[in-house]
């Protein structure tokens, strides 16, 4: 019994110092969630630090991402005008070199017409071969592979002018004593392709 006192004496001091502390076993429940409040203050601390850490990151990733979607989205509308654009010259090229050949065909026709109006046979100067001739020709010029001449009136020619891309060709078959066949080609160059178009007509000894 007074060992046991005397423990329990020596035991006071300690007791009384962690009861100074704010140990007792009914506030001990207390203390330990006043530990846990700090932990958990900590925490959302620790990890808004991280989580600015890796918006600023992302933030980076997202601007880079952002500058090379618009970067391809550019170089994607550029291709797309340019080929709008070689279309557009192209369809321009065909509409004029249909002129141009349909402009060649009746040249041969006036060619013919005017035999009757002078009383020569029909097909003179319309002899096989291939020719070059402008719209106000009244005779066939051999076929030499020279462009044509665009003058500020918007007329083509072989005499004056700028010279363009277009090569006007006639050829002419005489199929029967009265039949001639002619093709009108024009040929032409676009960024380093060669076009040609074609076309095809009948003359007959027939007024």
């Amino acid at each position: 019994m007074i060992n046991n006192l005397l423990n329990k004496d020596q035991l006071a001091p300690a007791a009384l110092a962690r009861i100074g502390q704010g140990y007792s076993p009914s506030r001990r429940q207390p203390i330990e969630r006043q530990n846990w409040r700090g932990m958990l203050n900590f925490v959302p601390k620790f990890f808004n630090k991280k989580f600015r850490q890796n918006m600023a990151g992302f933030t980076l990733l997202e601007t880079i991402v952002a500058v090379g979607l618009i970067t391809v989205g550019l170089v994607a509308a550029l291709a797309s005008i340019t080929t709008s654009l070689f279309y557009v010259s192209n369809i321009q090229d065909r509409l004029a070199a249909a002129n141009l050949m349909a402009e060649g065909i009746e040249a041969v026709r006036n060619i013919r017409d005017n035999n009757w109006l002078q009383n020569k046979v029909w097909n003179n100067g319309l002899a096989d071969g291939d020719y070059q001739v402008a719209y106000n020709s009244t005779t066939l010029s051999s076929f030499s592979g020279s462009p044509l001449l665009l003058d500020s009136n918007g007329i083509y020619n072989y005499t004056s002018g700028a010279a363009t891309s277009y090569v006007r060709k006639i050829s002419i078959a005489n199929l029967s004593n009265y039949e001639i066949r002619i093709i009108a080609t024009v040929t032409w160059q676009r960024r380093g392709i060669t076009y040609s178009s074609s076309a095809e007509d009948h003359l007959f000894n027939w007024k």
